[in-house]
């Protein structure tokens, strides 16, 4: 069926008569009118479900500086807006100002103008954590946004980043996961950073908040006890630890960076290479929706391709032991930190494995972005959408 928008009046109505239509959190009723051409109305084609309910998903993010005021990953927002469109699902992208007004507001994209409309919305009966700002989830807005989604009785995951370190040691408790993970500590002195490159003569340095690389490099301490310092654009030596440390404390210190054992990676045409996974839950399982693999090549640091990695295919490295490895790793990972931070929903692993083929997990991310291989962005949409189902009505197989 059909309902419409117009944004003059910034009135929802549909045109089946005599049909009980809601949507939203507060089973707001759609009334019904006589179809009429007017101007600034814009129609959707839904889906009802149960009482002919409309499932309403709601993306949140946080403003931007952009001509529409919205931040966050716009591309994956209007893939995952338009996809769920096209199976009868009404999807808009919030923030906390929008949502926290006395008459919500949201943004639906617009494809015959290629812009984002903002209009006025339900309360979703799914929210879809896409908040790019660590801070803004320590925030009072993000807080009042929880206590309202609570009262409300609104499904959200995910509920928040996964700190590095707080994924270390939560990970630490479990016999399986613990044998996945390089050593790490929270790099808090200089003293605790000598100890640990006395016992790791290479390690990572990398912010416990950091993402895609930025902001990573290596030591290595020398036998001369120089240290030699490579990051993914550049390269640097210095006499002394100390000489290291009166350069970098500062941004050490306040981006509390981890220092993580260096594993010597396994190789393929001389390049190191790691695993991208992605994983959603389905019916009481974590299962795989994608698997990639990233090569570097013109440093040896990081694979992520905006630093220089490359794309190559799954099937080139892959075994059946190795499927295997990775299937139980992403059931293992979700159910520990669904257990630990609330239900997640969605998440990616990086992984490394070593010249020995041991596994090592580098990285849980529940935020993942898009992946570049269509097929895992295509699976991706699919499994999000069945997830909202899901979610809302748990005993409906019709997805």
């Amino acid at each position: 069926m059909k309902i419409f928008y117009n944004s003059s009046t910034k009135q929802w109505w549909h045109g089946q008569n005599g049909l009980t239509v809601t949507f939203g959190a507060d089973q707001i009723e759609i009334p019904y009118q006589h179809p009429l051409f007017l101007q600034d109305v814009q129609s959707f084609d839904v889906k009802p479900f149960h009482r002919n309910e409309i499932l309403t998903i709601g993306i949140l993010t946080t403003s931007g500086k952009n001509k529409i005021g919205l931040g966050g990953n716009l591309p994956l927002f209007q893939s995952l807006h338009s996809y769920l469109l096209q199976h009868g699902i009404l999807c808009y992208v919030f923030t906390a100002n929008d949502i926290l007004q006395e008459q919500p507001y949201g943004f639906i994209y617009c494809s015959e103008l290629n812009t984002w409309k903002k209009i006025t919305v339900p309360l979703p009966h799914i929210v879809y954590n896409r908040i790019p700002s660590r801070p803004f989830e320590a925030s009072d807005s993000f807080q009042q946004l929880k206590t309202l989604f609570s009262n409300k009785h609104i499904k959200m995951f995910n509920p928040c980043f996964i700190d590095k370190y707080e994924m270390y040691t939560t990970f630490q408790q479990h016999e399986r996961l613990k044998q996945l993970l390089p050593k790490t500590i929270v790099v808090g002195n200089i003293n605790q950073l000598a100890s640990f490159l006395r016992t790791y003569s290479t390690i990572y340095l990398k912010p416990r908040d950091g993402n895609r690389g930025k902001g990573i490099h290596t030591l290595t301490c020398k036998r001369d006890k120089s240290i030699q310092l490579a990051s993914p654009t550049e390269a640097e030596t210095f006499p002394t630890l100390q000489a290291y440390w009166d350069v970098y404390k500062q941004q050490l210190q306040s981006r509390k960076y981890l220092a993580q054992q260096a594993i010597v990676p396994k190789k393929k045409n001389g390049h190191r290479y790691d695993y991208r996974l992605l994983v959603h839950y389905e019916q009481g399982r974590f299962k795989l929706s994608g698997k990639g693999v990233r090569m570097s090549q013109t440093q040896e640091i990081t694979t992520h391709v905006p630093t220089g990695g490359k794309i190559i295919p799954y099937h080139e490295v892959t075994t059946p032991a190795l499927d295997q490895q990775l299937t139980e790793i992403a059931q293992t990972c979700g159910a520990v930190l669904s257990h630990q931070l609330g239900f997640i929903g969605e998440f990616s692993i990086d992984l490394g494995e070593n010249e020995a083929g041991n596994l090592f997990i580098y990285e849980v991310n529940s935020k993942p972005m898009q992946f570049d291989e269509t097929d895992i962005e295509t699976t991706r949409l699919h499994q999000l959408k069945n997830l909202f189902i899901e979610l809302k009505y748990p005993n409906d197989d019709k997805k």
